[in-house]
Formats: C-alpha cells, sequence, structure tokens
C-alpha cells in the first residue's frame, strides 16, 4: 500500500521544487522562506498520504468514533496487543512532528503565543484530515482520538 502513494508524493514534491526554482529565478534567489514554506508543503503532503491515501478499503464506508478515548480503551483492554493503543498515539505524534516543525519556522515572526497559535493549526488541519477521511469512501477510521 506504502509503495502505491509514493510515487504521487514524489511527484508532488518534484513539481513543487520546479515551481518554486522558477519563482526563485524571477526572484534572483532562493530564500530560506520558500525552503522553509517547501518543507511545509511537502510535511503537510506526507501527513495527507499517511492518513488519506495509503490503507483503508476503498470502496468501504468509514468507520466513526466521536466518542473519546474509546478506541484507545477497546485497544487496551479488548485486544491481543496491548502496545496498539501506544502505537497508535505515538505514530500520530511523529506524524505531525514535521509539520509542526516546519510550521512554527514559518510563523518564527509571530512572537506572541506562538505555541498556542501552532497548536490550533494543527488541530485545524487534523480536523480537515479527519473530514476528509470521512467523505472519502476508503474504509478509514474517523477517530475524535485522533484529533
Amino acid at each position: 500500500m506504502l509503495g502505491d502513494a509514493v510515487l504521487p508524493f514524489l511527484l508532488m514534491i518534484a513539481v513543487a521544487i520546479i515551481f518554486v526554482y522558477f519563482v526563485a529565478r524571477r526572484q534572483n534567489g532562493l530564500s530560506n522562506r520558500m525552503i522553509v514554506n517547501l518543507f511545509l508543503l511537502a510535511s503537510m503532503m506526507g501527513v495527507l498520504m499517511v492518513t488519506v491515501w495509503i490503507g483503508g478499503a476503498r470502496g468501504m464506508p468509514s468507520i466513526v468514533n466521536l466518542t473519546p478515548l474509546v478506541g484507545v480503551y477497546h485497544a487496551l483492554f479488548h485486544s491481543g496487543d496491548l502496545t496498539i493503543a501506544m502505537r497508535n498515539l505515538v505514530l500520530n505524534a511523529f506524524l505531525f512532528i514535521p509539520f509542526g516543525f516546519f510550521l512554527s519556522a514559518r510563523l518564527s515572526q509571530i512572537k506572541s503565543k506562538l505555541w498556542l497559535k501552532i497548536t490550533v493549526m494543527g488541530l485545524f488541519f487534523s480536523l480537515i484530515i479527519e473530514g476528509i477521511q470521512f467523505m472519502v469512501p476508503s474504509g478509514r477510521a474517523v477517530d475524535i482520538d485522533d484529533l
């Protein structure tokens, strides 16, 4: 499944790099801001690739869980593998680390309550991902715990 999404992801990154190259040529140089924007875009595309396009059962309706911590409870107490809940939590956190890093670099000129603004933007991005997972019939789980 991962191999199916790698080529489109690399093509999107290549198009973004070519776009940035031509913009940089017109502006007589590649700025740090453009590089940060490119990496922020790449991290967002990577998160979307992993959360929307990889896995799931295409054509199947989404599974919806709107009760907080129910999925974690079932994974901890009704699963043969107790590491499922921790793996899910840790992998979701690691998935958003590059996004948070490059977003903070992008917004570094804002000094007041930067951490709060990045947290709200991350929450909003995660909400958009869950909305896409709900609308696209991919068999993915829409889970309140992923916010």
